[in-house]
């Protein structure tokens, strides 16, 4: 028996994310200068950490999430490739029961965030960004992070305490 994809609450902090600034809630503080409201949209899945449909099922909600949210078809189509990498990553190296997709927009970029958590008893966690590999010329992998960084404005892994956490940002057409 499979576990089933789970929608969960926004699973990630904006304000960890390089380049935006927190937007307080109305009436807790001064009112920014500009822009005055700035939307934000966020859209979290849970998978489960080791099936083979986890990378489809990611790029799945990440693909449905962006035609909801009109986000242009060259971005969508990027974002879901890089989406692919990230998740399969998430599978394929990690050690968690729990992957979790959160796809996040701002009004000039779009961003995926894929979180490997529920790290299991015993395996050990290594700390600091993760580079990309090399990979030969024969290899038949090893280049997802370099197809990530080839497509995205801006990304980067990082281990954390309880797994991994991969982000990946587009940015929207026509916007600054």
């Amino acid at each position: 028996m499979t576990a089933r994809p789970t929608p969960v609450a926004c699973a990630v902090d904006w304000t960890t994310l390089p380049g935006l600034r927190p937007i307080p809630a109305h009436g807790t503080a001064p009112r920014p200068s500009e822009p005055r409201f700035e939307q934000r949209l966020c859209a979290s899945l849970a998978l489960p950490g080791r099936e083979r449909t986890t990378p489809r099922d990611a790029r799945a909600h990440v693909d449905c999430t962006c035609r909801t949210w009109h986000v242009p078809h060259a971005v969508r189509d990027a974002l879901t490739l890089i989406t692919s990498e990230l998740a399969t990553n998430a599978v394929i190296h990690g050690a968690s029961s729990e992957v979790v997709v959160t796809v996040l927009l701002s009004p000039a970029h779009v961003w995926v965030v894929v979180d490997e958590r529920g790290r299991a008893a015993g395996v050990p966690r290594m700390r600091g960004p993760i580079e990309p590999r090399s990979a030969g010329d024969d290899a038949e992998d090893g280049r997802g992070l370099h197809l990530v960084e080839a497509l995205a404005a801006r990304y980067q892994v990082t281990a954390t305490s309880g797994g991994t956490r991969a982000w990946a940002c587009l940015a929207l057409p026509g916007r600054r």
